[in-house]
């Protein structure tokens, strides 16, 4: 019997994906997290966290209800893990 794969859709580019191929990111105590744990998320794909910061900001901006991060903080985020 073959085994259920999560999909999940990158908030981005609208592309689905494979929950294991996405960067999960959360919105917590006023800060962003990336990976496991429970509460509401949001996904990004490698592609889309390379984009231009103007777009990453209106989809941060979006998924954090108007926190005004920096997007530096999110590839910040990310980089910091995938090293």
């Amino acid at each position: 019997m073959a085994k259920n794969i999560p999909i999940r859709t990158c908030v981005c580019c609208r592309n689905k994906l494979s929950q294991a191929s996405l960067n999960r990111f959360r919105y917590i105590n006023h800060a962003l997290e990336y990976g496991k744990g429970k509460g509401r998320s949001f996904y990004l794909c490698d592609d889309c966290i390379k984009k231009d910061d103007k777009i990453l900001k209106k989809i941060l901006d979006k998924h954090t209800k108007g926190a005004n991060l920096s997007v530096s903080s999110l590839k910040e985020k990310f980089l910091d893990v995938k090293c």
